[in-house]
This record gives structure tokens, sequence and C-alpha cells, in this order.
């Protein structure tokens, strides 16, 4: 399959406009307590930092917490090891890992599961809900504050009655975001809702979406989107700047990383199943 920006193939960006500043996000991350945490960090940065061409490219990690998870603010408190690296400033929503001259900024996110089991990823503090509301209050709701829609897709999941709503939901995609996933193994088509998607205007990022298991820390970083635009104000604007980057088809943005072949993705969906913590 070729390389392209576009597909999220294992590509290195061309054209590359050195006269601006780059941000390399994985949007899309777990982290779960069973992982490595004093060996996660660093390999992650080797991941993110492989697409840096300044020194002044920042990388950024968002967790994307689902209902009961608390991997943004355990690593807050200080619950988990760190290896050599440091927490430095921290705000509500974001906080800065540092070993030296290396940063690592990780962003608070939010996963968000619909009554029609559609799954939705956001930035931010938690959406209060007792129940599992459907998607079109899902979505009223986060436009209402002006926060990203971000879709994920992942085997299965767009299919049937939830493809048919996704559909319907791309008629309107004021604040709509696709996230392209590791899961999509190397040579799998891009998807159809994805092209449709893209069609409509609508933005497109990659996430690695780390699985259930304790050896799924490696893949944190492995597949991303680098950004190439003007920086924030101040380094506390880190979140509202990424999501307004993310959604402005006018950013140049290029999909990096090489995602697993077949059989590997098959044996990682097998061992999440397995694993009893799915």
């Amino acid at each position: 399959m070729p390389r392209s920006p576009n597909t999220g193939d294992d590509s290195r960006a061309h054209g590359y406009d050195h006269t601006r500043m780059a941000v390399i996000v994985d949007i899309h991350v777990h982290l779960h307590p069973f992982y490595d945490h004093a060996r996660l960090w660093e390999y992650a940065w080797q991941q993110l930092a492989r697409w840096k061409v300044s020194p002044s490219d920042v990388c950024v990690l968002c967790i994307m917490d689902a209902d009961g998870q608390t991997g943004f603010t355990s690593l807050v408190e200080g619950h988990w090891p760190l290896g050599q690296w440091k927490l430095g400033q921290t705000g509500s929503d974001v906080l800065e890992l540092k070993r030296d001259s290396d940063r690592i900024w990780v962003m608070a996110g939010r996963q968000l599961v619909s009554r029609e089991r559609v799954e939705v990823l956001t930035f931010g503090p938690p959406c209060a809900s007792a129940t599992r509301p459907p998607l079109c209050e899902i979505v009223e709701h986060l436009r209402s504050e002006q926060r990203p829609i971000i879709l994920p897709w992942a085997p299965g999941k767009w299919w049937g009655a939830r493809g048919r709503l996704l559909k319907d939901l791309f008629r309107n995609p004021i604040g709509l975001l696709v996230a392209d996933s590791s899961l999509r193994p190397r040579g799998y088509p891009t998807p159809t809702l994805m092209r449709r998607a893209m069609a409509l205007g609508i933005p497109l990022a990659a996430g690695s979406d780390p699985l259930c298991h304790p050896t799924e820390w490696r893949r944190i970083g492995s597949y991303v989107t680098r950004l190439t635009a003007a920086p924030p104000s101040t380094e506390v604007d880190w979140p509202s700047w990424l999501s307004s980057a993310l959604l402005d088809r006018r950013v140049k943005r290029d999909l990096l990383g090489l995602r697993p072949g077949w059989l590997d993705t098959c044996l990682r969906i097998v061992r999440h199943m397995r694993s009893g913590r799915a």
C-alpha cells in the first residue's frame, strides 16, 4: 500500500515545513495499572522523538480514561514509578514529564461509550452521567462545551447499525475528528467510513490505542500525528491549542508510524480478550 499522510500507512513526511513548530501527538493512549510504568516513558519518548525534525518540536500523549480508569490522575498524584523521568509543571488537564532537556506533555482525555456502544474520545474532565447516554446527547454535550468529538476506529466497531449511526453523524461535521488506530493492520484498506469522513472534510488523526494486556505499553507512541503550526502562546494553552489544531483542516498533518501486520494484530486482540481485563 503506498505511503500517504492521508491513509496513515508507515510514512515519513514529505515537504516538511522547517520554519514552524511541529507537535508529535499520540491521540489515543490508555495507562493501565499493570503496565511497566518505570520503563514505558523512556520507550514512548523514543517512539515520539524519532519524528522530531527540530529541537523545538513537542511530543504529546493524550490519556483517554474510560469509566473506572484513573490513568491521568494516578500519574499526576505520583502513584506510579517514572524511571528517570520527573513530574514538571501540572495543570488540571495537562502535565509535563521531563528528563534533562527532554519533555513529554501529557493531556487528560476521556473515552465515552454511548448507549449504542459507539466510542467517543474527547479532551478535558469527565462528562458526568449515571447511564450511557445516546450518541446524539454525547455529541450535543461536547459541542455545547466546544470540546472535540473524536471517533476512534476499532475492528468491527464501525459496522452494521453503528456504522449507519456514524454515517448519519457525518452529515454535520462540526467538531468531528476521526482517529485511526494501530489496531488497523498493515495492508488493511482505509475503511469505507473513514474515506467518507475525509471526503466530507472531517480531519484525521492517529493513535496507538494500547490494549488491556501487560505487554501493550510498548505500543504507546507507535502511531502518531505530526501537526505543523504556530505554537500556543503559553504552555498551559496546550489542550485548547491541540483541539483547535486537530480540527483545523488547514493545519498540515502527517500520520506516522508502522502499524503491525495481520498476525501481530490478531495476537494482540486475542491476548486482550484472554486477559480478563477487557
